[in-house]
């Protein structure tokens, strides 16, 4: 079972180099940077979605489209991409703040 979740990933993985090199038109340096962010941001999102605040594939994969919905959102109204980073980190500070809170309350 472990073996074949580490073959899953791999091969899910070797999917994803295909989307991220017909994003950025083959390579582009930095195009890693801000698929990094929005991965970390979907990640919290999903887990602030579980009851237990631990990621699971649903969450994840809600947390993704939420992220997506906003990236799209803000490009489509002429939001600076700079600008879109610092709302998406500032999503993740406040998903994690929250999380904190949460669980100091219980």
């Amino acid at each position: 079972m472990v073996a074949q979740s580490y073959l899953l990933a791999a091969f899910m993985g070797f999917l994803t180099g295909f989307f991220v090199l017909a994003r950025g038109n083959g390579y582009s340096p930095g195009v890693e940077n801000n698929l990094m962010l929005e991965m970390v941001l979907a990640n919290f999102l999903g887990a602030a979605f579980s009851p237990r605040r631990v990621v699971t594939m649903w969450g994840a994969v809600l947390g993704a489209v939420l992220v997506a919905a906003i990236s799209i959102g803000l490009k489509t109204i002429g939001v600076n991409v700079f600008w879109t980073d610092l709302v998406k980190g500032a999503l993740i500070l406040v998903v994690v703040a929250l999380s904190a809170i949460s669980q100091r309350v219980q």
